[in-house]
């Protein structure tokens, strides 16, 4: 490799480059001040330089802020020698930016391990620096061809049900969304769908329902563990008039006569009381029910589809759940894998819903810089898509620029959390869901921010929000 040699002792300067020359079998060049240095550096394009560090006229400093200009084209290091180099030069010399101060005169064996060990650092930096690059012509491709889908106004309606709404982007989720058009043709198929929280279960569950063509049927919702215990069998069953204190003169129809012809999406199954469990699953056998209070039977013909983000055979083995009605919603079984785990699919979806933002509000089309793609991919997504989904409205809203930089995801960049006010620091933004919202469901997300926020620091997470490490241990555990 090429290393170009200064120093004002002649005699030095020549032994140094005999010894690089001839024994390590480097290309070298040499001279005597920095001015003729800097002109060496242009013509010879060096890999290393070793330099006196003070000198009359231009110094050691003088070059290596040279070498830092934008104007100096290379990625050279720097090997400082000095005699008598005391501790404030050293130190001074390497916040500069040399790779090493050496003290004159030194072992030749010395110089040559730093020389060697300095190349390597120039030829690792030179490797990573061509994998960046490459990313970035991808990823600037991946973003063209982004901007060129997206931006075209007659591809899919993003209103209709279906596919319509549903980024898929990457392998496993292709294979996931496949398979619910097939189930799609199944009516009796009871299904259920786990994954973590905000990964998109009721999406899956429509898209079960609707097929690739739509559905006019109905299709209800009921979140298990947004129902007071007390009132679950009506709301479930419905009831009879006089069914009970305080109820509805006329009686009431429950979500299950309201699915008839239709679907049924029970959400976070795993919180269903323990003591409906039994009658749930006789209504999934028999496809009959009664309300409450009622002695006609009313015949149902429905699809069943539960989701939840729990480990339900572990809530069996804790007899939180019945085995039977385990085994009996489980027919079909789909797992939805975490954003993390498909990064691909980040970029798509963060543009999709740019793109579906500006639809709905009639504003113009905005898009990623290369930048923010890369912090956005490098980023966790504890909260998946709904986290990733409530970043991009913000995003959206708080800039006028076609172009989103990371300045809009303060809460994403290297060290934000520890510079943010504490006003900022406490600042979340929680998604509440429509229809209901149990406590378990903004638990799981304050610590999921909180989490984000301290770098996925958990003992600093715990610090944050008050509470003990073992219990923020138990509430991730139950997440």
């Amino acid at each position: 490799m090429k290393i170009l040699l200064i120093d004002s002792d002649t005699l030095f300067l020549n032994s140094m480059q005999n010894f690089i020359s001839t024994q390590l079998g480097h290309n070298t060049r040499s001279c005597h001040d920095i001015e003729s240095g800097i002109e060496l550096i242009k013509a010879f394009s060096p890999d290393l330089i070793i330099t006196e560090l003070i000198m009359p006229g231009l110094d050691g400093f003088d070059l290596i802020e040279h070498l830092q200009q934008p104007s100096c084209e290379g990625d050279a290091a720097l090997i400082a020698l000095c005699h008598e180099c005391d501790d404030e030069l050293q130190i001074r010399a390497l916040e500069k930016g040399a790779a090493e101060v050496l003290s004159k005169p030194l072992p030749l064996e010395l110089l040559a391990v730093k020389i060697k060990q300095a190349l390597e650092k120039v030829v690792a930096s030179r490797e990573l620096a061509a994998l960046n690059s490459a990313f970035e012509l991808e990823l600037q491709k991946r973003l063209k061809d982004l901007r060129a889908e997206l931006s075209d106004t007659n591809k899919d309606n993003l209103g209709e049900p279906g596919l319509g709404g549903i980024g898929v982007f990457s392998q496993s989720m292709r294979q996931i969304t496949q398979l619910c058009l097939r189930i799609h043709k199944d009516r009796d198929l009871p299904v259920l769908i786990t994954g973590e929280t905000g990964t998109g279960k009721e999406l899956l569950a429509r898209l079960i329902h609707n097929g690739e063509a739509g559905s006019k049927e109905p299709f209800i919702t009921l979140n298990c563990s947004a129902i007071p215990v007390t009132l679950f069998e009506s709301e479930l069953f419905g009831y009879e008039r006089g069914a009970f204190t305080g109820s509805n003169r006329e009686g009431k129809i429950g979500k299950l006569e309201m699915a008839n012809g239709g679907t049924l999406f029970l959400d976070e199954i795993g919180d269903l009381p323990l003591d409906l469990q039994p009658k749930l699953l006789r209504v999934i056998q028999e496809r009959e029910m009664f309300r409450v209070a009622g002695t006609r039977s009313i015949s149902l013909n429905i699809r069943f589809l539960f989701a939840t983000h729990k480990d339900l055979q572990k809530e069996v083995e804790a007899r939180r759940f019945r085995e039977d009605l385990f085994y009996r919603i489980t027919t079909v079984f789909i797992k939805i894998p975490p954003l993390r785990e498909r990064k691909e699919e980040i970029i798509p979806l963060a543009q999709l819903f740019l793109k579906q933002i500006a639809a709905k509000k009639h504003l113009p089309m905005k898009f990623l810089k290369s930048e923010t793609a890369r912090l956005l991919t490098d980023n966790p997504w504890l909260g998946n898509v709904r986290e990733l989904l409530s970043a991009m409205e913000r995003a959206y809203l708080i800039t006028d620029e076609t172009e989103i930089s990371p300045d809009y995801f303060p809460f994403l960049l290297p060290n934000a959390p520890l510079n943010l006010s504490e006003g900022h620091r406490r600042q979340f933004f929680l998604e509440f869901p429509p229809d209901s919202c149990s406590l378990a469901y903004l638990e799981h997300n304050i610590v999921a921010k909180a989490l984000i926020l301290n770098k996925n620091n958990k003992t600093q997470t715990a610090k944050y929000l008050g509470i003990s490490l073992n219990r923020l241990k138990r509430l991730l555990a139950r997440s």
